[in-house]
This record gives C-alpha cells, sequence and structure tokens, in this order.
C-alpha cells in the first residue's frame, strides 16, 4: 500500500469511529431522556430527563451532519483524484508531450541546429521555410528536407483548396508559387530538398525534426484564425498517424526534387 496515502485512511477511519461514536451517544441520550427511570430527576435545577433529550437531540443532529459532510466530502474527494488520474492517463496514452497556443511562434530554431531530417506537411504555406531559411541554408548538405503540399497546379486541386479557405483561385495559386520558390531557392543553394505533392486537401500541418513530431490543426470553419501546436512522443498513435500519412504522399504522389519550378 502507499505510504502517503495511509494517514488519509487513518484520517477516514477516526472521523467515521468519532461520528458513529456520537449517533449511538445521542441516541443512548434520548432512551434515557424518555425513560420512567430519570422521570423527576433534577440537574443544576433542570429536569434531567429534559436535559437529556435536548443534549441527545443536539448530538444526533451533529452526528447526522457529520456523517453527510464527510460522505460528501470524502465523495468529491475521490471523484476529483479518479478524474485527475483518468485524465493523466489517457493524456500519456495520447502521447502529447506539449501544447503550444500558437503554431506559427513554438518550433524554436535550436531544434534545426543539429537536424539530420526535416518533413514539412502543408497545405501551401511557406512561413516554416521562410522563417528557418537561413538556418537550412547553413546546413545544406548536412540537413535533408522533404516539404509535402497540395497540388496546386491541378485546377481541380486549387479550387477544392480555395472553397475551403475563402480564396480565390489565383490566390491559392500564388500562395503555392511562394513555397515553389523557396524550394528552388534553397535547392539552388545546395540544400537538400524535395518536393512532393498530392491532389487531396490536407486536414492538419505537421512538422517532424528527428525525433521531434508537431502537429498543429487546421480550421473547421472556411476562415484564418491562429491555431494550436502539439509535440507528440514518437511512438504515440499521433505520431504513426503522420508517419503513414507522410509515407502514403511520399508513394502515391509526384515529386519534383531538385528541378525548377515553373515562375
Amino acid at each position: 500500500m502507499d505510504t502517503q496515502s495511509q494517514p488519509l485512511m487513518r484520517t477516514d477511519a477516526a472521523n467515521a469511529w468519532f461520528t458513529a461514536f456520537l449517533i449511538i451517544l445521542s441516541l443512548v441520550m434520548l432512551v434515557l431522556g424518555n425513560n420512567e427511570m430519570t422521570e423527576g430527576w433534577k440537574f443544576a435545577g433542570a429536569k434531567f430527563d429534559d436535559t437529556l433529550n435536548n443534549i441527545g437531540l443536539a448530538l444526533l443532529i451533529a452526528g447526522i451532519t457529520q456523517y453527510y459532510t464527510d460522505f460528501r466530502v470524502r465523495s468529491r474527494f475521490y471523484k476529483d483524484v479518479s478524474d485527475n488520474v483518468i485524465a493523466n492517463e489517457t493524456l500519456r496514452e495520447s502521447g502529447i508531450l506539449k501544447f503550444f497556443r500558437d503554431s506559427k511562434t513554438c518550433i524554436p530554431a535550436k531544434v534545426l541546429d543539429s537536424a539530420k531530417t526535416l518533413d514539412v506537411g502543408v497545405t501551401y504555406s511557406d512561413r516554416f521555410l521562410k522563417d528557418n531559411i537561413g538556418i537550412l541554408v547553413s546546413r545544406a548538405g548536412s540537413i535533408r528536407v522533404r516539404v509535402y503540399c497540395v497540388d496546386a497546379d491541378d485546377a481541380d486541386v486549387r479550387r477544392l483548396v480555395a472553397l475551403n479557405t475563402g480564396f480565390s483561385d489565383d490566390d491559392v495559386r500564388a500562395e503555392y508559387r511562394k513555397l515553389t520558390r523557396i524550394v528552388d531557392d534553397l535547392v539552388s543553394k545546395g540544400v537538400n530538398i524535395e518536393l512532393f505533392k498530392q491532389k487531396t486537401l490536407p486536414h492538419y500541418s505537421f512538422y517532424i525534426i528527428d525525433d521531434y513530431y508537431f502537429l498543429t490543426m487546421s480550421t473547421f470553419a472556411s476562415r484564418r484564425a491562429t491555431v494550436p501546436l502539439f509535440q507528440m512522443d514518437q511512438s504515440s498513435p499521433l505520431a504513426l498517424l503522420i508517419r503513414e500519412d507522410r509515407d502514403h504522399v511520399m508513394a502515391l504522389n509526384s515529386t519534383n526534387e531538385k528541378q525548377a519550378t515553373p515562375q
């Protein structure tokens, strides 16, 4: 048995015994107060039977109140403990290590300083590559970068993305061009980078930096908003989902490795 729980159990037992004693004593006093044997007795100038009845009734009320309070408090306490244990266990099983409110500012650049591989899965955003272009160029030849995005050259895909983002077809194409231009720029500077395109709309974005896994959700509504980001353990179900999605895109969709993109 956990030694930390023993004082709590002793306290519960003591409270239970005291409450039981209080109720039993009150019942005894009520019985005596209504017994013919005590009728006519005097105590400090007052009728002894009335005194016993009054004290017994007060103790009975106190005992019942104590029992009810202890029961409610203990029930609430154990429920809170149980809820916390279940929540912590569920969180542990999910593999989520950290939660960040803003996905744009939470992945520290120092994670890339010694990384050997970087996988970036986005709809068409160039922000992550643009924010870290200096580090990637400085580490050209020592880091392998793979980017996964929608194929905005495909009119149907472009229309699908436009419907889900509130952008026009031209806006989607323009954002996609920003991404492909950065990829081409990194290629020209010696960075080992590949671009994988898919013809479906992603439902989340991800970043895999060696064994660091990050996932950020997309908005449900057709709008732009600040979205949170989760860091996950590499053995978690979410990390497995990301790896399988990444491998699926890599296997079934085209790659433009080290090829210039039409401007």
